[in-house]
């Protein structure tokens, strides 16, 4: 085969236009590359004490908490979770006001706080709150968040059983960003209807998806407040989750990624 100089411009131009194509697709990764790192949030941090359970009765009241030190942190993902061992016992000198049977709790600093609870109260009519520690991020000034929350009652000590909410409006469950729960700002009050055992219920806000919260929002936490009959059991699970809408240099990513697609089905 014998080649012309026609023949070598065409396979000169098609290697440069194959080198030209390489370098822009390279460039176009490292500036997306370099797009999600500036969008990417600082590392988020929680409160001293990540977990606390109180009990009250008319005698007394016991606090169990969990601090910093005994809480797992993960800092690739950013994320802290800790699960009790076995059952723990919250007393009042001799006495137990309630019994924790099983905890455990995921706050990921993307963020979300997540935590769930098996609680027995003792041989008297009992108060319980359930609190997350407060996951503090960087700043989103365009958020939506959506909180859910459980609750089962279980009559375990026979002749019927009760659980009423004690937060606002009679909520069991409080989900509130930019201060420490309950003093923070109101995102979700679940749970507002007193139950009877054995019986459970099941509440979101919104219903599906997220809403709106309208202000910029920096921290978060939640809280289950409630009341126990005697001898009885509460079963909780609850997840808030707060996310930020795209932003400007977020969509200019997603803007060039659609365009240099559309470019290569064109070519």
């Amino acid at each position: 085969m014998v080649w012309g100089e026609e023949d070598f411009g065409e396979m000169i131009y098609s290697q440069n236009g194959k080198r030209r194509s390489g370098v822009r697709s390279r460039f176009f990764t490292l500036f997306v590359i370099l797009l999600v790192w500036c969008v990417t949030p600082a590392q988020a941090g929680i409160s001293a004490i990540s977990f606390e359970v109180t009990a009250s009765y008319s005698l007394g009241t016991g606090t169990y908490q969990i601090e910093m030190g005994l809480t797992n942190h993960d800092l690739v993902t950013d994320t802290w979770w800790w699960n009790s061992a076995s059952p723990i016992a919250i007393m009042d000198g001799l006495n137990t006001i309630a019994t924790i049977d099983a905890a455990s709790f995921v706050y990921i600093g993307d963020p979300q706080v997540n935590f769930d609870f098996t609680v027995t109260a003792g041989a008297a009519v009992v108060e319980i709150t359930v609190s997350s520690a407060l996951l503090s991020f960087t700043t989103i000034n365009s958020a939506s968040g959506s909180a859910s929350a459980s609750l089962e009652l279980v009559d375990a000590g026979g002749g019927g059983a009760s659980l009423f909410g004690l937060g606002p409006g009679g909520a069991a469950y409080l989900a509130q960003y930019n201060g420490f729960v309950p003093g923070g700002t109101a995102f979700a009050n679940l749970l507002t209807t007193p139950l009877s055992g054995p019986s459970s219920a099941t509440e979101s806000f919104p219903v599906s998806g997220f809403a709106a919260i309208g202000v910029p929002v920096f921290d978060m936490s939640a809280q289950f407040h409630f009341s126990l009959s005697a001898n009885d059991q509460a079963i909780g699970s609850s997840s808030f989750e707060i996310i930020p809408a795209p932003g400007a240099l977020g969509l200019l990513a997603i803007g060039l990624i659609g365009s240099r697609r559309r470019r290569r089905l064109t070519d």
